[in-house]
């Protein structure tokens, strides 16, 4: 079961979204050992879109519980801000800044991240988008790590002109 709320608008040029919700989710007590016990947990989302000259702007903040003690993630936050059409006018080039923070039941310290991504049009129907992540406590106990990450992405109907 899952009940959510939300609402959309404009705001001082902009458009906003928030949202909130609740979940359970029940077992059967014949399935409850191979899909899991019953959990339930609630979330928020809040999200704005705004354009300042060619820029197009966007943040979100979001945070979620799942007290119970069977759920091994009980507390959740994450935001970030980015920005489009910073190098080349086009709103499919951007680029981001997000952070994460995960509290792990039974584990020494919360599992914190901060991500640096973007997306850059190499040619029509190409894009690049690398990635840089710093994790802090990764699984809960792991010493701090950086991972980079460059994706490809090709669209062939694109390119073929489709």
């Amino acid at each position: 079961m899952m009940l959510e709320l939300d609402q959309s608008g404009a705001l001082d040029g902009g458009r906003y979204t928030f949202k909130m919700g609740f979940l359970r989710n029940r077992q059967k007590e014949s399935l409850a050992t191979s899909l899991g016990p019953n959990m339930s947990g609630f979330y928020g989302i809040g999200e704005y879109r705004w354009q300042t000259g060619p820029l197009h702007w966007g943040a979100f903040l979001q945070g979620g519980g799942a007290p119970k003690p069977i759920n091994p993630v009980p507390w959740y936050v994450g935001g970030g801000l980015q920005v489009a059409g910073l190098f080349s006018g086009d709103r499919n080039d951007a680029l981001s800044l997000g952070f994460s923070r995960a509290s792990l039941r039974g584990l020494p310290h919360a599992e914190t991240s901060y991500e640096l991504t973007g997306i850059f049009g190499v040619m029509h129907g190409i894009h690049l988008q690398p990635d840089v992540q710093v994790i802090v406590h990764p699984g809960g106990y792991l010493p701090t790590a950086l991972v980079g990450i460059m994706r490809l992405e090709v669209n062939f109907a694109d390119l073929l002109g489709i």
